[in-house]
Parts: structure tokens; C-alpha cells; sequence
């Protein structure tokens, strides 16, 4: 857990937090005089204010100047190297759900800027140091609850056991350190200049080619809801999501007002998957899988998005040499049941994920809602694509035509269902509550194909 990089905790978001602190707690001692309260807080504040004035000065605090990212010290430590025969072992904590259903650990991650952390230290900067070139250095990273920087040496700490290991020359449990810095939440994914989760489908399959990729899984890996990023069709800007977006309210071009553009979602496209949620995953199985990230405009039917994932597979099978390659889904939320529509819903779809299968193919499903609750709609949804029912249902129907143009009693046409693709002069068919046919309900049929 050394701040090998510096440490967070000593740059100068720590002063503004002090000073808020300090602040809240001058208002809530009030212009109150005397006391042993306001007399503590008067000597800490005057603590707190001398360290924060100092702190950057390594004439008086030097090893508190030592610490603060990017001192003169941590710069000088990362340009230098080790002895060929030195060997470098490190143990990295990372607290994980601490406190009040991990309210303690999300108040750190604030602190720290969405950085890991063992609340005092940063988890990426312990994998700082002397560079290693002979003797490649190794890792634990450590996760969980008790994980802080005051218990790595505890009786029942994940680090202790490993900590004798490395001083008795093994490497029980450790691991490449470089495998454990990547996948170590550091500055926001999604200030990378180049990250995986943008890359373009043919980016990928080109990839396939390679050698050390000629016996690898393939790993598609779907997005949830609002998951993808989307950018205008012509390569232009990004509007989903980014700051500027927001600002400048392009945002509201995501919507579709027009109904022909909603087959291919209008001026925009999905362009890769969002940074901050994905590109963690897609770096880890990186070096395990041919990964394929497989963004879709999530504001689309599922139908339109089930259909587009259905040649992606094509294609990538198609690219495939070996028939035994397994082509593996990895998919989250809406994904999921797009990943459905894909393979499960037509001939086509199914003959697909058999001959998946065949390769040893998984579908593995993360918070896909595939219990939906079935909800009871009018008739005249029938062509929207709404489950058809023989009720009306008039405070349910989402259609703007019925709610303006039904009776006061709505009467529902049940030879809408069977006629919904041609207009009929007479209906034969009985109204809900009915048992006897009743003609001429064109004036009433709210689809108005009767």
C-alpha cells in the first residue's frame, strides 16, 4: 500500500474539503463564546490551516510534500531503475462495500475522484516504483470490506498470509503486476484517447486474424439500456453521453418524433459502448477472448436491434476457420433481450443458436429483465405491435387516436384483430360483453379499418 505515485489524499482536493469541514462545524458551534467545544475547535482549526498552509513545502513538512502526485520526488523515483537481480513485490488494497451497505466506501470513491482506494491511498498508485526489466514485478490485489490501510496486517486480514509468503521468497497468490494495474479502477475510463469500447465492429474482426488470436474464444459483449453511446450518422460529435451534449441541448435530437426514421434511429448512430461502464471488461477479457463489443441504438424496437445482432453473428462465424471456436454472448440488461430476439424468436434466429451451440457457445445473461409483466391493451393497438386483448381498455390504450376519438363507452371491434390489414363494411363479429353479432361498427372501431 505504498504511494509510490503519491496519494490523492495530499493534493489539494484535501484542502477544500477540510475547509468545508471546518466551516460546517464553525456554523453549527454558532458566535457562541467560551466552552471547552469552541476552544477544541479553535486550536484544530488553527491545525488544520497551519498544515494546509505548509503542505506543499518540503522545507517544513517534507514527508508530507513527498506525497502529493506529481512532487518532485514521486517524478524522480518513476524515471529511475532498479538492479537487474532486484525483485519487486507489491500488495495493493481496495475497499469494497465498507460500512452501512457500502455507503462508507461510496463516500470514499466520491473523495477520491472514482479512483480505487484503501481510504488513504489510491490503488493505482501502489503499483508505482522503480522500473523492473530483468525480474518482472508481481502483485496481490486485495478486495473487500476489510480492506483499509490500518489492517493489512491484522490476524484475519486477506494480505497477511501473503505478506510471509513474499518475505519468505514465494509468490503464493501473486500475480503479474501489470495484469493487476489494469484492471484497477484509476482516472475515469473514459478519458482513455483510444478505449475498446469504441472500437468498430470491422476493427475487431480484423483482429480474428492474428496468431496468438487463433485459438481464443470469441466473447460478444452486449450493453444495457442506454449503455451505447450515440453519435450523429456522418461521424460528427458524440450526443450520447457527454458533457457538452448536456449543455448545449443537443440531447434533444435523440428523440424520434418522425415515425419513418425510427427503422434506423434518424441522424444517429451507435457508435461504441460507454466508456465508464465497459471498458474495464472489455480490457480484462481482452488478453482471453476475441472481443467483440456489439453497441446498438437502445431508443430502436428490439425487433430492429435483434436483427442487426443476427448478422453481426453471421459475419463473425462466417470469418470463423474453425468450426469448434465457441462464439460466446456476454449480455446486460436490455442486451439481453435483444440477444432473445436474436436467437430464439424466428426459424432463422433459432437455426443460428443451434449451430452456436454446436461450438460449446454460451449465452450468459447479466440483470436481463426477461420476466415482463403482461399488460392488457385495446384491440385497436394491433398495429403498433401491442399484445392484442378482447377488452378494450381505454385508460390503457397509449394510442393518441383512441383516447381522442372513442365513444364516452368505448365498444370494443374484435374484427380488428382478424382485419387489421383491410377495411370491412360490416363487422360480424360481437362487441365485448356481447354474445350476439352486431353489423355496421365502422363509426366506432377506433382504427377506423372497419
Amino acid at each position: 500500500a505504498c504511494p509510490a505515485r503519491g496519494t490523492l489524499l495530499a493534493d489539494g482536493r484535501t484542502d477544500l474539503f477540510l475547509s468545508l469541514l471546518l466551516r460546517a462545524v464553525g456554523l453549527a458551534v454558532g458566535g457562541a463564546t467560551g466552552g471547552v467545544g469552541h476552544l477544541a475547535f479553535e486550536r484544530v482549526s488553527r491545525l488544520v490551516r497551519s498544515l494546509v498552509a505548509a503542505r506543499a513545502d518540503a522545507r517544513i513538512v517534507p514527508g508530507l510534500e513527498a506525497m502529493i502526485p506529481g512532487s518532485p520526488l514521486t517524478l524522480a523515483l518513476a524515471g529511475c531503475g532498479a538492479q537487474p537481480t532486484d525483485r519487486l513485490r507489491v500488495i495493493a488494497g481496495d475497499s469494497r462495500g465498507k460500512g452501512w451497505g457500502g455507503i462508507v466506501t461510496l463516500l470514499g470513491d466520491v473523495f477520491y475522484g472514482l479512483h480505487d482506494h484503501d481510504f488513504v491511498v489510491h490503488t493505482r498508485s501502489m503499483f508505482g516504483g522503480l522500473q523492473r526489466s530483468a525480474q518482472p514485478p508481481r502483485s496481490l490485489r486485495c478486495e473487500g470490506p476489510t480492506v483499509t490501510h490500518f489492517a493489512y496486517f491484522g490476524a484475519g486480514s486477506l494480505s497477511r498470509s501473503a505478506l510471509f509468503s513474499a518475505l519468505a521468497g514465494r509468490d503464493d497468490g501473486f500475480a503479474a503486476l501489470a495484469d493487476d494495474e489494469r484492471r484497477t479502477r484509476g482516472p475515469l475510463q473514459a478519458l482513455k484517447t483510444d478505449p475498446l469500447s469504441r472500437r468498430p465492429f470491422e476493427a475487431w474482426l480484423a483482429d480474428f486474424g492474428l496468431r496468438e488470436n487463433a485459438r481464443k474464444p470469441v466473447l460478444l459483449v452486449l450493453p444495457g439500456i442506454m449503455g451505447s453511446e450515440l453519435q450523429r450518422r456522418d461521424g460528427g460529435d458524440r450526443i450520447w453521453l457527454t458533457l457538452g451534449a448536456m449543455l448545449d441541448g443537443s440531447l434533444e435530437r435523440l428523440a424520434l418524433e418522425d415515425p419513418d426514421a425510427r427503422a434506423d434511429g434518424s441522424a444517429l448512430r451507435a457508435g461504441g459502448l460507454l466508456a465508464a461502464s465497459y471498458e474495464r471488461l472489455l480490457d480484462e477479457a481482452h488478453s482471453r477472448f476475441r472481443v467483440v463489443a456489439v453497441p446498438f441504438d437502445w431508443r430502436l424496437s428490439i425487433e430492429h436491434s435483434g436483427a442487426g445482432l443476427r448478422e453481426q453473428l453471421r459475419a463473425i462465424v462466417e470469418r470463423l476457420d474453425d468450426g469448434t471456436v465457441p462464439v460466446h454472448l456476454l449480455v446486460h440488461s436490455m442486451g439481453g433481450l435483444v440477444a432473445r430476439q436474436a436467437l430464439y424468436v424466428d426459424v432463422a434466429g433459432k437455426a443460428l443458436w443451434q449451430d452456436l451451440k454446436q461450438r460449446g457457445s454460451r449465452l450468459v445473461m447479466l440483470g436481463t429483465p426477461n420476466k415482463v409483466p403482461t399488460r392488457r391493451r385495446c384491440c385497436c393497438c394491433v398495429s403498433t405491435g401491442w399484445p392484442r386483448c378482447s377488452r378494450c381498455w381505454r385508460a390503457r390504450c397509449p394510442t393518441a387516436t383512441w383516447r381522442a376519438s372513442a365513444p364516452a363507452s368505448p365498444v370494443c371491434c374484435r374484427c380488428c384483430r382478424t382485419t387489421a390489414t383491410r377495411p370491412s363494411a360490416t363487422c360480424s363479429m360481437p362487441p365485448a360483453g356481447s354474445a350476439s353479432p352486431r353489423p355496421s361498427m365502422a363509426p366506432s372501431c377506433p382504427t377506423r379499418r372497419c
